[in-house]
C-alpha cells in the first residue's frame, strides 16, 4: 500500500457551516499520513436519508459508521467509540468547537493511531470527541470531516450511494463542471435573487440552501418558522422557496428550497446541502481547491411549492405549503389553508407541539384542502 505525501496542515478558517476547532498550542500532534492501495478505492458504503456514511475500523476496533460530511473539518467521534478504540486525551489537546450558528463548547482532542475503510488507510489524525453520540442527531458513531481528504480526491456518488476515493493526477475531470472553492471546508460563491453570499458545499446538512436571513429575497411563499439540529443544540429558522433561479458556479437551481437564520444576526456565511448535493457525483480536489458535479445535467429544478426536483415530486410535500401561481387571484380554498397553516405556526411557535407534530399537521392541511 502506497503512501501519499502529506502536506502541511492548512489553518482552520471560521465558516457558517464548517465546525472548527481551535486546538491548544500545547498539543503535540504526530503528521498524518494517508495510504491508498491502488489509483481508486469504493469505500464500503451506507446511505441514509440520502446521506453517506463509510464503515472504518478504528485502531482495530469497529467496524464503526461515519458519516461522510465536507461541513465538518475534522473526524468527530462518540465517546463510547474512542473508549472502545482506545483512544485517549492528548495532553493540552483540548479544543473549543464553533457551530455554524455562533455556539461555542470545548471538547475533548485525541489522536487516532490508524482509520481503515476499504482500501484507505489514514494514520495519525486528530479527533475531537464528543461525550454523547445522541449529540450527532443521527444514526452514526462518528463524523468525518475534510481534514481526512487532502492530499486524495473524495467522491460522493449521491445517485450511486458511493463514496470512493482516488489518488491525485490519475483522474481528471472538464473543468465545465467544477467551481473553485476556498478553506477548510468548501466555501463557495452562491448567487441567489441578485444577491452573492459565501456558502459551504455540505454534505453533512439535510437541508437544499441555507443563507443567513431570507429578507429581501422573492419568495413564493411567507416564510414559515422552522428549526435546524445541529451538534452544539437546536436554532430557531424558517423555511420558504426561492422564486426564480440560485447559480453556484456551474450549477442552475430553479426555484429551490431555501432556509434562513431566525436569532443569528452575526452569521453572514450559507450552506449548501444534500437537498440539492444528491442529482449530482460529487468530486472534491483538495489540492487544487475544486469541486466537480458530474452525472448529467447542470440544471435541477423544484416544482412550485415543493421541496424535490420536478423530475421525482410531482406535488407538494409535506411541511412546505405551495404558493398559487397567480397570488392576486386566489381561489375561495387559499384563504381557509392560510389560516390553518397559520394557527399551526403559532402552536409550534408557542412550543405547544414539536417539530414532527407540526409537519405532520401541515400535511394533513395540504391533503385535506
Amino acid at each position: 500500500m502506497a503512501a501519499l505525501a502529506r502536506r502541511p496542515s492548512r489553518p482552520l478558517g471560521l465558516v457558517l457551516s464548517c465546525l472548527v476547532l481551535h486546538f491548544s498550542c500545547g498539543a503535540a500532534w504526530a503528521r498524518p499520513r494517508t495510504e491508498l492501495a491502488g489509483d481508486w478505492a469504493d469505500l464500503p458504503t451506507e446511505q441514509i436519508h440520502q446521506k453517506l456514511y463509510i464503515e472504518a475500523r478504528i485502531n482495530g476496533a469497529g467496524p464503526f459508521r461515519l458519516l461522510v460530511d465536507s461541513g465538518t473539518s475534522v473526524l468527530m467521534l462518540a465517546k463510547d467509540v474512542a473508549e472502545a478504540a482506545g483512544l485517549h486525551p492528548v495532553r493540552g489537546g483540548a479544543v473549543v468547537r464553533d457551530s455554524f450558528a455562533g455556539s461555542r463548547t470545548q471538547v475533548t482532542g485525541a489522536q487516532v493511531q490508524l482509520l481503515e475503510s476499504g482500501g484507505l488507510r489514514l494514520e495519525d489524525i486528530r479527533a475531537d470527541i464528543v461525550p454523547d453520540r445522541s449529540a450527532f442527531g443521527i444514526p452514526c458513531d462518528g463524523i468525518l470531516g475534510m481534514e481526512a481528504w487532502e492530499d486524495i480526491l473524495l467522491v460522493v456518488d449521491f445517485p450511486r450511494g458511493q463514496v470512493s476515493v482516488a489518488r491525485p493526477d490519475t483522474i481528471f475531470y472538464a473543468d465545465k463542471a467544477a467551481v473553485r472553492y476556498s478553506g477548510m471546508c468548501p466555501e463557495v460563491s452562491l448567487t441567489l435573487g441578485g444577491r452573492r453570499v459565501r456558502a459551504v458545499v455540505d454534505t453533512g446538512s439535510s437541508l437544499a440552501l441555507m443563507i443567513p436571513k431570507l429578507t429581501g429575497l422573492p419568495l413564493l411563499y411567507p416564510p414559515i418558522a422552522s428549526t435546524i439540529s445541529t451538534v452544539l443544540g437546536t436554532e430557531r429558522s424558517e423555511q420558504s422557496q426561492l422564486a426564480g433561479e440560485a447559480r453556484l458556479g456551474p450549477i442552475l437551481l430553479r426555484n429551490p428550497p431555501i432556509r434562513g437564520l431566525r436569532d443569528k444576526t452575526e452569521i453572514t456565511q450559507g450552506n449548501v446541502g444534500v437537498g440539492v448535493l444528491s442529482a449530482w457525483k460529487v468530486v472534491f480536489d483538495a489540492r487544487d481547491h475544486l469541486i466537480y458535479f458530474l452525472g448529467g445535467s447542470l440544471e435541477r429544478a423544484w416544482n412550485v411549492g415543493g421541496p424535490g426536483p420536478a423530475s421525482q415530486f410531482p406535488g407538494p410535500v409535506a411541511g412546505l405549503p405551495p404558493s398559487p401561481p397567480d397570488r392576486t387571484a386566489p381561489t375561495p380554498a387559499r384563504p381557509a389553508r392560510a389560516a390553518r397553516l397559520q394557527e399551526v405556526k403559532q402552536l409550534y411557535d408557542q412550543g405547544l407541539i414539536d417539530q414532527e407534530d407540526y409537519d405532520r399537521k401541515v400535511k394533513e392541511i395540504l391533503d385535506s384542502i
